[in-house]
């Protein structure tokens, strides 16, 4: 075995365990990694930088930034406050709703993104129908996994494959060439939910279901989202107005309530 096949295998296994770890995060192990290979020769420095100009990347970045846009504005919450009006109606309708919002907003949004965006609404959906939240989440992960490769844009082994295609001097991948077979895949996975996989789907329930007074709290976790920020006298802040400390527009922060110590 050749010094540099052990090179490569020691750091592809330090990037597993890294990985497996979680600490740094994943996007230092990357360049970690890229760093590695380059400073032991394994590829040139315009090898290793050579990813930075792909296609594929940028195309990615860009998908990205167009989610983070989309739900900083509030345009991907509002498409899924329709499912509400699914509330009422039979769970099988429910599910197959859930499963074509999730399928469609994945072809443009990332696939974690759109199920953190409908999360909150499909525990709103739980909540009004009186089902256990369990028998909602898994048709939403199911709809996420089934429309990210609706496009050639939408996911990126998509774009990878399509990059690939373009490297080797072939056509490359039109995008809208991945949607009749996504589209015949989500239509076949609905179609199983709906008749065969609710069946199989477990009916934990929660909190809320307990104790209908925390039914808010619970299905939003607000615990972990509600603090109080404590202002000492003395501070920059002291006998400053709530515009004027800019608490909220700085943080990002909603100010819920403000207590006066008294005088």
């Amino acid at each position: 075995m050749s010094m540099r096949l052990i090179l490569l295998l020691i750091i592809v296994f330090v990037a597993l365990v890294l990985f497996v770890r979680g600490r740094p995060r994943v996007d230092l192990v990357g360049l970690l990694v890229l760093s590695a290979l380059s400073l032991t020769g394994l590829v040139t420095a315009e090898e290793a930088l050579a990813g930075f100009s792909s296609p594929a990347v940028v195309t990615v970045w860009a998908m990205f930034i167009l989610s983070a846009g989309l739900s900083r504005t509030g345009i991907a919450h509002r498409l899924g406050q329709p499912l509400q009006r699914f509330s009422k109606g039979s769970e099988a309708l429910l599910m197959a709703a859930i499963m074509v919002a999730a399928s469609l907003l994945s072809a443009l949004i990332n696939t974690v993104t759109v199920a953190a965006i409908l999360l909150p609404a499909i525990m709103e959906l739980a909540r009004r129908s009186g089902r256990p939240p369990s028998r909602l989440l898994m048709p939403l992960a199911l709809g996420c996994l089934l429309g990210g490769p609706f496009t050639g844009i939408s996911t990126p082994p998509n774009i990878l494959a399509t990059d690939a295609l373009r490297a080797a001097g072939l056509a490359p991948f039109a995008i809208f060439d991945f949607t009749p077979i996504t589209a015949a895949i989500v239509v076949a996975g609905i179609a199983f939910v709906v008749l065969i996989g609710r069946r199989l789907l477990p009916s934990r329930s929660t909190v809320a279901d307990a104790d209908p007074h925390l039914a808010l709290g619970a299905s939003y976790q607000l615990d972990n989202y509600i603090f109080t920020i404590r202002i000492p006298f003395g501070s920059p802040l002291d006998g400053r107005t709530l515009a004027e400390s800019r608490l909220g527009s700085a943080l990002y922060l909603t100010v819920l309530f403000l207590e006066f110590a008294p005088a």
